[in-house]
């Protein structure tokens, strides 16, 4: 009984303590990046911390390969180019940050802060949404989202396994947008916090319990399925934070059984980090993923 209460409150608690945090210090004069960083690392070694404690699948521990590779995505993917993205962008503008930025006049500057984060975050998580669904609708951008899905197992730290050009296509809609309206950074540095820190939860190996919060945010019950090696279970549960819009535009999926093998159907697709930068432009192995899909269709 006291583990499956635990269940119920892991997610929960963390996440309203990583968001509490941030929210705390950024509004008492706290340096934003370190106020954001130290903020999703804590949520991330609670994450792994109750992965040891409660897994949910035993078969999906990592390998130290897997461990070796996703560090490195996670260096690269999460601080690295997002940060390249941000210097190279204040260069660009220089001076025009904040209330001169080229579009400052649409952003609501004037509403309370709480209202802006959840403006933003809404905002954001909806063209999330429709760049992860086209990432698996069209060919060119599924060359780039494969990486993502290579793993065959999920634990917290490979939610950063993405290409860098995916990862720059992300950072150009839930982030250069919003720097250009000039929105205030500590907003922003909202949404950094919960899609981290909720997107190490959908990947993680913890044995949780959800309950109504499922029918609210993407959880890792619902983002499971997104990695089943049978397209027609992972073409579904695209929503970053907000589950919301897979029910409105019929990309929802919650079978009533546990979900079974995860990755590609394409056992030459490679693992290792060098090789997944090189393998969007190696066009032989997606004429082979494509030719299992259509077997595993009919």
């Amino acid at each position: 009984m006291t583990n499956k209460v635990m269940s119920y409150l892991i997610y929960p608690t963390v996440v309203a303590l990583t968001v509490g945090l941030y929210a705390y210090s950024s509004s008492n004069g706290g340096n934003l990046a370190l106020s954001a960083f130290g903020t999703v690392i804590l949520g991330a070694l609670l994450i792994a911390f109750f992965e040891q404690l409660s897994p949910y699948q035993h078969k999906w521990r990592p390998r130290s390969q897997d461990v070796k590779d996703d560090l490195l995505y996670t260096a690269l993917m999460q601080i690295g180019v997002p940060r390249l993205l941000g210097f190279l962008l204040v260069l660009l503008l220089a001076g025009q940050i904040g209330p001169d930025a080229p579009f400052a006049g649409i952003w609501p500057r004037e509403w309370p802060i709480s209202a802006q984060v959840l403006l933003l975050i809404i905002s954001a998580d909806f063209m999330r949404y429709w760049l992860h669904r086209w990432s698996h609708e069209t060919p060119l951008l599924w060359r780039l989202h494969a990486v993502h899905h290579s793993t065959d197992r999920l634990y917290w730290l490979n939610t950063s396994r993405f290409h860098p050009i995916e990862k720059t296509l992300q950072f150009m809609l839930d982030s250069l947008p919003f720097i250009l309206m000039g929105v205030d950074p500590r907003v922003i540095g909202f949404w950094f916090v919960l899609y981290s820190v909720n997107g190490f939860f959908q990947h993680s190996n913890i044995r949780l319990f959800f309950g109504p919060l499922s029918g609210i945010f993407s959880t890792a019950e619902l983002h499971r399925w997104h990695h089943s090696q049978i397209p027609a279970e992972s073409n579904s549960n695209y929503a970053n934070v907000f589950i919301l819009w897979d029910r409105l535009f019929g990309t929802y999926n919650r079978p009533a059984r546990e979900v079974g093998t995860l990755g590609l159907l394409n056992p030459d697709y490679p693992m290792g980090i060098v090789q997944q930068m090189k393998a969007p432009f190696v066009a032989e192995l997606y004429r082979q993923n494509e030719s299992l899909q259509q077997q595993e269709n009919d």
